[in-house]
C-alpha cells in the first residue's frame, strides 16, 4: 500500500508544482501565506478541528524548542484527504464538518517552512513556496499505526517556541465544547477532559 501512497504523492507533486511556479499562482500563494491567517497560532485550532473531523477522541501537543508535534488518534488519511489537502478551495469534508474553503491547514505556514504529515501509508511534507505540492518522505521518523502525526518544524525557533508555548499555556479547555468527537486535549503536563 505504501507504494500506492508514494505514487499518489509523486503524481500530485508533479501536477501541482507547475501550477505553483506560475506568476499568478505565486501571487495567490503569497496572499494566502501572508494574509489569510494573520494569527500565528490559528493552525492549532485547525489541527484540533482536523482531529475532530477524523473522529479522534484525543489530540496531543508536544512542544520542543525547534518544533511542535501534534498527534490525533482518529482515522488515518485517505487518498481523498491527501488530494483535498493538495489543492486550494477544495475540501472532502461533508456538510456536517467545518471547513474553510480547503485552506485551513495552510495556516501552519505562518510558523513552519515545511510541515510533515504522517498518516497510515502516507508520509509527506509541503514547503512554504509550493503550498499544494506534496513531497514524499523516505524513511520517515514517524509511522503511526492509527491516526495522524503532524510535525511542524519552526521557521523562527526561539520566537515560534515562545509564542506557541504561551498560546498553549493559556489554552482553555472550553474549546472542547465546540468539538463533536474530541474529548481530551493533552498539552505537556496538562490534560483537558470533557
Amino acid at each position: 500500500m505504501e507504494n500506492n501512497a508514494k505514487k499518489l504523492i509523486d503524481e500530485l507533486r508533479e501536477e501541482n508544482l507547475g501550477w505553483c511556479t506560475g506568476e499568478k499562482s505565486r501571487d495567490a500563494l503569497r496572499i494566502i501565506r501572508e494574509n489569510i491567517f494573520n494569527d500565528k497560532t490559528h493552525f492549532i485550532l485547525e489541527l484540533m478541528q482536523n482531529a475532530d473531523d477524523c473522529n479522534s477522541e484525543v489530540v496531543e501537543f508536544n512542544l520542543s524548542k525547534d518544533k511542535l508535534i501534534v498527534i490525533n488518534y482518529g482515522k488515518p488519511f485517505t487518498e481523498s484527504n491527501v488530494r483535498a489537502l493538495s489543492h486550494l478551495g477544495r475540501s472532502d469534508k461533508g456538510e456536517d464538518h467545518i471547513g474553510f474553503f480547503g485552506i485551513g491547514f495552510k495556516s501552519v505556514f505562518q510558523v513552519t517552512p515545511a510541515p510533515e504529515i504522517h498518516s497510515g501509508d502516507y508520509h509527506f511534507r509541503y514547503d512554504d513556496q509550493n503550498l499544494i505540492a506534496p513531497e514524499w518522505i523516505d524513511n520517515p521518523e514517524w509511522k503511526p499505526t492509527t491516526g495522524t502525526v503532524f510535525v511542524i518544524p519552526f521557521k523562527n525557533k526561539e520566537q515560534n517556541f515562545k509564542h506557541i508555548g504561551k498560546q498553549l499555556e493559556s489554552f482553555h479547555g472550553s474549546v472542547l465544547l465546540f468539538l463533536k468527537k474530541v474529548k481530551e486535549i493533552r498539552l505537556k503536563d496538562v490534560t483537558f477532559r470533557l
